[in-house]
Parts: structure tokens; C-alpha cells; sequence
């Protein structure tokens, strides 16, 4: 789980991701993101309704997603809100890919913009 300050809990910081944010795809998972005065990054999940109905499958995805984010979250830059909609499961549902998944993402945002 990720500190409380690293959160992502607010309503309208969800909605202002999906209305105005940029997107950065990773395979399965779309990442949604917004820079913002506040000094910390911070990071929500969300999910696709038909594609994840049961309760139990959303929290196991979400706990492992943000298990494999919290070492990288100093990697981050800061000022982000960063939204992780799951569209569809994963062919792989191991640690080892979800944390494949983190670093691809830290990989996007470090390298340098051409």
C-alpha cells in the first residue's frame, strides 16, 4: 500500500485526469496524468467496469500494481497525479509483470522528451 500522501483519493482529481490529463499507454493499462501545484506525486487505480466485475480480482490487481510502485515512487518526478485505468486482464497475472508494468512506466517519464 502507498503512503497516505501518495494517494490518489479525490473525486475531482480522478475526473480531471480522464476530462483534461495526458495519456501514456502500457499495454493493458492506461495511464492518466495531470501536473499540479501540490509538491507530491501521487497515484490512483481505476477500472474498467465490464472487464473487471468481481470485487476480489480489482483489489488483487490494485494491491500488486501499487506493491510494485511503492520502491519506485522517489523515481517519479514530482507535481504529477497519475490515474492507472486497467482495461482489460492481464495474460499474466505475476508479481514479477506488474512490476514490469512500474518500471515501464518510470521509463516513460524519465527519458528525455524528443
Amino acid at each position: 500500500m502507498l503512503p497516505k500522501k501518495a494517494r490518489l483519493r479525490a473525486k475531482e482529481n480522478f475526473e480531471q485526469a480522464f476530462r483534461g490529463g495526458k495519456t501514456l499507454h502500457l499495454g493493458e493499462i492506461l495511464c492518466l496524468f495531470t501536473t499540479e501545484k501540490e509538491k507530491e506525486t501521487k497515484i490512483g487505480v481505476a477500472f474498467k467496469g465490464k472487464a473487471f466485475p468481481k470485487a476480489a480480482t480489482r483489489h488483487l490487481y490494485k494491491r500488486k500494481i501499487l506493491a510494485a510502485l511503492r520502491p519506485r515512487l522517489p523515481l517519479l518526478p514530482p507535481h504529477l497525479h497519475l490515474v492507472l485505468l486497467f482495461q482489460k486482464k492481464l495474460a499474466d497475472e505475476t508479481f514479477s509483470r506488474f512490476e514490469g508494468k512500474a518500471d515501464l512506466l518510470i521509463q516513460k517519464f524519465i527519458q528525455p522528451k524528443k
